[in-house]
């Protein structure tokens, strides 16, 4: 059998981010709005990961609010051990907020309500913990367990978020999630990726390999048929899946990279 000669040049994709979203998956579901500036990378994303980690609630025993300042436990379980994690924040009845306390159980917010006993603000147990940086010190809180991966692309017409209003996937993964681990919380992670870049390697110490005019027209072979956006963002998914091996994806867990694809 002879031995494969290699090139003198090889290449690889570069693929990288620049922008991304991270949501609880009951929001993407809830038909609410976003503000401007995240709206903007939820459009433009072209990824998105279905991922969970524990949940957080509010304490009812140790919450306070007194002087714009809200105080007291997060709690969070795994395989049924409680966790906690004391916090202080300021939280201004704004916008003609005349009380704040706590959602009903599981109390996963607080809020605050006018005159007219009409929700204003809220702010959720898991969103503080981030704003806080309680993940820093706990990695429990910090390492996202990835369910799913999926294109938002669509060839640019609909947004992550858009597609995973009726995605079935989501559903299906609420739905079990509630029954195996009602310990946990699904959240959507989506990401926009920039131009990839073209990588190359020229190994000055190889010897039997390809480094006449054939390596040159190889180059240049790749350097002029660009990679489409949505060969891009395939690549972009396949190597996230090959790497995280979701539960729910099927495809590219253990063929990718391939010479075919």
């Amino acid at each position: 059998m002879s031995k494969r000669k290699y090139y003198l040049s090889e290449f690889s994709v570069n693929l990288f981010t620049s922008n991304w979203l991270l949501i609880p998956a009951d929001q993407v579901t809830s038909g609410g709005e976003m503000r401007p500036a995240e709206k903007v990378i939820a459009d433009n994303s072209h990824i998105y990961l279905i991922c969970r980690r524990p949940a957080l609630r509010f304490d009812a025993g140790t919450f306070q609010y007194q002087d714009s300042v809200a105080s007291g436990d997060l709690i969070y379980s795994i395989s049924g051990t409680e966790y906690r994690a004391p916090f202080q924040i300021q939280f201004p009845l704004l916008d003609d907020a005349s009380r704040a306390t706590l959602s009903p159980y599981p109390h996963r917010e607080i809020r605050s309500y006018n005159a007219e006993d009409e929700i204003v603000r809220y702010l959720p147990a898991s969103a503080l913990s981030i704003t806080e940086g309680m993940h820093r010190n706990r990695p429990e809180l910090a390492n996202l367990e990835v369910l799913y991966i999926g294109q938002a692309f669509a060839g640019g017409n609909r947004s992550a978020f858009e597609r995973l209003q009726s995605h079935s996937t989501l559903q299906k993964i609420l739905a079990e999630a509630a029954y195996e681990s009602p310990e946990s919380e699904t959240f959507v992670a989506t990401f926009q990726y920039e131009p990839y870049r073209v990588m190359t390697l020229f190994d000055g110490k190889a010897k039997e390999v390809i480094a006449d005019e054939r390596d040159i027209g190889r180059f240049y072979s790749i350097m002029d048929r660009p990679l489409k956006k949505s060969q891009q963002v395939s690549l972009a998914e396949a190597a996230l899946i090959r790497y995280f091996e979701p539960r729910y994806n099927t495809i590219y867990k253990a063929n990718f990279p391939s010479s075919k694809q």
